[in-house]
């Protein structure tokens, strides 16, 4: 009985997909578009970003390790979080002009017309950071995943939608196989922004230096006092906090690398 009623849980899981597929430009709604339409649609974005003379950029992305969640939940969770995920990418969206497609069965491109390369950034990073945040709940069971994405910024040779697709995914690629959790552009517009994040991350850097100096110091002082049973737990907590900092530390100045 348990397997015929997944079976129909994931009949109407079909149905519902087969349903956001839909496009409805009457209703001027933000929709997924299926994968037959996609390619279509993509070439006329194209060719219209080439006539106007106007930015055009993809952004890929995948649920990373969503074959655990299917494997230690089922499949039906599995198609839950996809269907939540594709929720969370829809609110996203900024207007009319930003339009979704499912690319295989996993992943989704995001469609962003006369968007350059950094605001494409950005609303990649804004989606991955809500993920990243979101607890999906389903029949008891809460779950955290997060998502890679790589993101392109079409140029004047990029005429063809496959090619597009292909220079995406290039991107996504080397997100996922970066450990997941992040976003991958053209490396050769990268400068920019690397530079901006290189800035805030010293900033952020600058300001943990900081604190764990003023800790090192507290913790000397604590040191030097008497033994007792209050300055030991003292310095227990100091030290302790003292080490969140250094871990702190060291992540941020990984990610610089």
């Amino acid at each position: 009985m348990e397997i015929v009623d997944q079976f129909k849980e994931r009949l109407s899981i079909k149905n519902f997909y087969d349903v956001i597929r839909i496009v409805d430009p009457a209703k001027k709604l933000i929709t997924i578009v299926a994968d037959n339409k996609m390619n279509e649609r993509l070439r006329e974005d194209i060719n219209n970003s080439q006539i106007s003379n106007m930015p055009l950029s993809i952004i890929m992305t995948d649920i990373d390790f969503l074959k655990k969640v299917n494997h230690k939940y089922g499949y039906v969770i599995g198609d839950k979080i996809l269907i939540g995920f594709s929720d969370l990418i829809l609110k996203s969206m900024r207007n009319n002009a930003d339009w979704v497609g499912r690319f295989g069965v996993e992943e989704f491109i995001v469609v962003l017309n006369n968007t350059g390369l950094k605001d494409a950034y950005n609303v990649a990073e804004t989606i991955r950071k809500k993920l990243e945040n979101t607890i999906f709940n389903y029949a008891g069971i809460s779950i955290n995943i997060t998502a890679s994405f790589g993101v392109y910024n079409i140029k004047s040779s990029d005429a063809d939608s496959l090619d597009l697709l292909e220079q995406v995914e290039k991107n996504l690629y080397k997100a996922k196989t970066s450990g997941g959790n992040r976003t991958i552009i053209n490396q050769d517009n990268i400068n920019g922004i690397k530079t901006e994040n290189l800035k805030e991350k010293a900033i952020k850097l600058s300001g943990l230096n900081k604190h764990i100096n003023e800790i090192r110091e507290i913790l000397n002082e604590v040191c030097c006092n008497v033994d007792t049973s209050e300055t030991v737990d003292g310095r227990l907590i100091v030290s302790e906090y003292l080490d969140e900092l250094i871990v702190a530390y060291m992540k941020e100045l990984n990610d610089l690398k």
